[in-house]
């Protein structure tokens, strides 16, 4: 999987405007996922399925100007990344 997107919502980590979450050190920038899901060194909403992040960008997507179907395009493969694949 590539490594530059955020592997738990799929937003190219290029366009995080903090570079990315922070690891626990609460310094290093992560490189895989984005300060929208991860600071700290946790994830910020631990307990969400992939089904409900799928739902939170789309509708993320479309406040943004996307167009319903463009979002929902673009988060079919956010099941394939590392955080929905046991490999956090």
């Amino acid at each position: 999987m590539a490594r530059h997107i955020c592997q738990s919502c799929g937003m190219p980590l290029a366009k995080d405007p903090k570079g990315g979450g922070l690891e626990k050190d609460g310094r290093t920038h992560s490189t895989r996922y984005c300060s929208l899901c991860y600071d700290n060194g946790v994830f910020l909403q631990p307990d969400i399925k992939v089904t409900s992040m799928q739902h939170l960008v789309i509708h993320s997507l479309q406040r943004n100007g996307w167009p319903k179907f463009a979002a929902w395009l673009a988060t079919r493969n956010i099941p394939k990344l590392d955080r929905w694949n046991g490999n956090p």
